[in-house]
């Protein structure tokens, strides 16, 4: 693990840096202090005559916070047709930032290198034609190199006192994880005692840079489904309106590919079973030492976000957003939110932040707009290993995964309290691809005991 730069610059809780949500309430000496975000200095645009390095994101300038559909352009001859491999349609929606940057990664080969953007902010509908061959036609900024140096903008001080007095909003929005009920949750309780006792650092927000054509989920994908292995709590979806969920997971120690392309994603969210098409979602993806064209600047592992529909891509998050290493402890949080990032089913935004227990750093906190067309109902709580469409299955080794969600009424859910499905994942020919287990066999719902309920993940074939 590299050091981090102990810098006071901007906490960002939207978008990227320049893009600064409103910042919520502080609770007096207890809350973490976070500085407000500063304006960015206009990117260096590239020369047309440069060489371009295809693995960069790429910057296009439109109208802030704007709502754009990047897809080849049929007008310079590209194929909007679905991939052959994948079954993935040509065609997702990006989140520009409130500076008004659309960033995103080249996508596959198969997209072409035209690009048509078409945008929509306040009504107003634009289109702009990008040439990836013509770096007039966009811009690149150096700033969004994986390799650029973590900041520390504030730091999360220990609770002290009576650790019950603040409300699960309070916590939220001091960057505390929300708390389990002592009386029937005792061993998440104590695990989030420990955890909030003790100081974290916060680490400047990043600007989100979607990865177009790259998916974590199963909207995007032609049959055979599903194309993943892991948990569902409350797989009938007649229980509770999910809100919130933290998970815990490792970063995988091992990433391989055997030559191939291959990725695996590792998340935890709401929403996106049986028909659902809105899942708020964050975990790690691993690519193996081969590069994907439109990741090859995120290093393997990363960490994503992503509010996933049939219409979404993975949104990375470089190194620089957590410092992370292979190994390392993770919680993932998300939650149903509005653009102040509270919580709320109706806000029509999902929000996210990642916690390394391993090293005491926390991300910043990003929110994502409900995906076009989608409304969220959050009635299941996945914990997942999934295979990307179009690609082998990375060899993740194995995995441990532990996670809770909460209802509209603040009530915590796991497989101690409701009714949960395991499933496997195996290709055409009936080989399995991953499965899931109990370390030991806790029965259905469990009991809470300190090493239950925890899932485990096994990887065994590329495909």
């Amino acid at each position: 693990m590299r050091p981090v730069e102990i810098v006071l610059g901007c906490a960002l809780v939207g978008a990227g840096c320049s893009d600064a949500a409103p910042q919520r309430g502080s609770l007096q000496q207890k809350a973490a202090q976070v500085t407000t975000p500063q304006a960015t200095a206009a990117p260096k645009t590239t020369n047309a005559r440069e060489a371009i390095d295809f693995s960069r994101p790429i910057s296009v300038h439109t109208a802030a916070s704007a709502i754009c559909t990047i897809s080849p352009d049929v007008a310079a001859g590209a194929s909007q047709s679905p991939d052959s491999v994948s079954g993935a349609s040509h065609a997702d929606d990006v989140w520009a930032s409130a500076d008004g940057v659309l960033r995103f990664y080249p996508p596959p080969a198969a997209w072409g290198t035209a690009l048509t953007v078409d945008c929509v902010s306040n009504g107003q509908k634009t289109t702009t034609r990008v040439d990836l061959n013509d770096s007039t036609t966009y811009f690149t900024e150096p700033q969004l190199l994986s390799d650029a140096p973590p900041t520390v903008v504030a730091e999360r001080p220990a609770l002290t006192g009576d650790l019950l007095s603040l409300s699960q909003a309070e916590l939220l929005s001091a960057h505390y994880p929300p708390r389990p009920d002592a009386a029937t949750m005792p061993e998440r309780y104590k695990t989030w005692v420990e955890r909030v006792t003790k100081p974290y650092k916060i680490l400047a927000a990043v600007p989100l840079v979607t990865a177009i054509g790259r998916y974590a989920h199963g909207a995007k994908t032609v049959p055979p489904l599903p194309g993943w292995a892991g948990q569902i709590l409350d797989p009938n979806m007649n229980g509770p309106q999910f809100e919130e969920y933290e998970a815990s997971m490792y970063i995988p120690s091992t990433e391989n590919c055997n030559g191939m392309g291959c990725a695996a994603a590792l998340w935890a969210g709401m929403g996106g079973f049986n028909g659902d098409q809105a899942l708020i979602q964050d975990g790690v993806w691993v690519d193996g030492p081969w590069c994907p064209q439109m990741t090859c600047g995120v290093r393997s592992p990363y960490l994503f976000i992503e509010y996933a529909s049939n219409t979404t891509a993975v949104v990375p998050l470089p190194w620089s957003a957590l410092n992370y290493s292979k190994g390392d402890g993770l919680y993932v949080v998300g939650w149903a939110c509005n653009s102040s990032l509270a919580v709320n089913v109706n806000g029509g935004f999902g929000c996210f932040e990642i916690e390394d227990y391993t090293t005491g750093i926390l991300s910043a906190q990003f929110r994502q707009p409900i995906p076009s067309g989608s409304t969220y109902t959050g009635r299941t709580f996945e914990m997942i290993a999934e295979k990307p469409g179009g690609l082998a299955f990375a060899d993740f080794g194995t995995e441990l995964m532990q996670g809770v969600a909460w209802d509209t009424n603040g009530v915590g859910h796991d497989d101690s309290t409701d009714q949960w499905q395991l499933q496997d994942t195996q290709n055409s020919s009936g080989a399995k691809l991953a499965t899931t287990d109990f370390p030991s066999n806790p029965g259905n719902p469990p009991a809470d005991s300190p090493t239950q309920p925890q899932i485990g993940f096994t990887w065994w074939n590329f495909q």
